[in-house]
């Protein structure tokens, strides 16, 4: 893969050119940078985007917001790729970048660092767990040279956990200002600059009694050197398009577990209305039935078709239960509950269609099937489930 890395005299621009000088199978072949002198590097190095005469397959940016219409217009005009590694933009820059984004692949992240990521996910679900008892506050540190604040990663995380509070949070940057308490539905996001501090974000959850905190810090600038070109990597052969970090980890994590349970029997009421049904699962809580995988379907005279599945040694009890029961059933016992997981499915489209391609190759027979976010679950026959579980496995790369 050919880079040109705009912005190449920056400290981020010289960690990346000095990334690829030692990457075996990538290469940097020229950069941008007004300021940067040519003795510095091994690679042509252009001031004037008019003088650029390389064809490279991916751009990387590490220059600076101001440098975005400049970067977009030789992009566009000669359909290359671009990885924008640059935070700060304005929101009619960000537009713009989506605009451009319907022409050629863009891949866009306040932070290149996987471990970032990381802790992005890692916050949301601790504001999934801990609810809105606890306080949230971001504190991130830079070094003295860092332009903007807070940082691009920071405001990220306060979007994110955001969302799980279904964006009824405000942001409140710093407390300079006026004497009033804190108010409840607020996220604190505060910078610290100095030194040489490379990047540092700290979530602190604070409760009554106690307080929660993830961190996460850098320790060096080539931890997002490293990231921006896997970042340029996954984009380099894709269509337009708007891409970031959770692609990369829905691609290489998109299925993490594959394991199958023998002995389910799946149950269907037909036509069933809404108090017939709340009388058979109170009595099947009654006798201490367990259901899983429950799947509705409704009718316009407001009943509805039920499928669920519980263990094989339950089905006697279900099946006394529903003797003298007005609407039709069926019962299936001897099946086998498939189940696939991971948290790379929220990021990438087309996995339960390639999960019933694969068992299709097995001549497998899905009973049913449930899907979420992160999980398919689905019955198969017994006698076909070690055959499932290894085609599924080889294919997603499970151990």
């Amino acid at each position: 893969m050919k880079v040109f890395i705009w912005g190449i005299g920056g400290k981020m621009g010289r960690s990346l050119y000095f990334v690829l000088t030692n990457n075996k199978t990538d290469e940097v072949i020229g950069g941008f940078d007004i300021f940067a002198k040519q003795e510095d590097f091994s690679v042509p190095i252009f001031s004037s985007v008019d003088e650029i005469n390389l064809a490279p397959d991916v751009i990387i940016d590490f220059s600076r917001p101001e440098a975005l219409d400049d970067i977009l217009g030789y992009a566009l005009s000669t359909k290359t790729n671009l990885v924008i590694a640059t935070t700060g933009h304005s929101q009619e820059q960000i537009e713009k970048i989506k605009a451009a984004s319907r022409e050629i692949a863009i891949f866009m992240s306040s932070n290149m660092s996987l471990g970032v990521n990381l802790l992005i996910n890692l916050a949301k679900q601790a504001a999934r767990f801990l609810g809105t008892s606890y306080e949230v506050e971001i504190i991130e540190q830079h070094h003295n040279n860092k332009v903007d604040a807070p940082s691009g990663t920071a405001i990220s995380i306060a979007k994110e956990i955001n969302e799980v509070y279904e964006d009824k949070m405000s942001f409140c940057y710093g407390r300079h200002a006026g004497n009033e308490k804190r108010g409840n539905n607020v996220i604190g996001i505060h910078a610290i600059r100095g030194g040489t501090i490379v990047g540092k974000h700290d979530i602190m959850y604070i409760g009554t009694d106690e307080v929660v905190t993830l961190s996460h810090e850098a320790q060096s600038r080539q931890i997002l050197a490293h990231g921006s070109v896997r970042a340029a990597q996954f984009i380099q052969d894709k269509q337009s398009g708007l891409y970031n970090m959770k692609d990369i980890v829905g691609k290489d994590r998109s299925v993490t577990n594959v394991t199958g349970l023998k002995g389910v029997t799946l149950i269907t009421l037909n036509k069933i209305t809404q108090t017939e049904l709340m009388v058979f699962l109170d009595d099947m809580g009654n006798n201490k039935v367990n259901i899983d995988m429950v799947s509705e379907v409704l009718s316009h005279d407001e009943t509805a078709d039920i499928s669920f599945t519980i263990e094989d040694g339950h089905s006697d009890i279900a099946r006394r239960l529903l003797k003298d029961c007005s609407f039709k059933y069926s019962v299936y016992t001897g099946l086998a509950k498939l189940s696939i997981e991971g948290a790379g499915m929220e990021h990438q489209f087309g996995v339960t269609a390639r999960v019933l391609k694969l068992l299709s190759t097995v001549n497998a027979k899905i009973w049913t099937i449930t899907t979420s976010e992160t999980k398919i679950a689905c019955c198969v026959a017994v006698d076909v489930l070690a055959d499932c579980i290894a085609v599924l496995k080889k294919d997603f790369g499970v151990n």
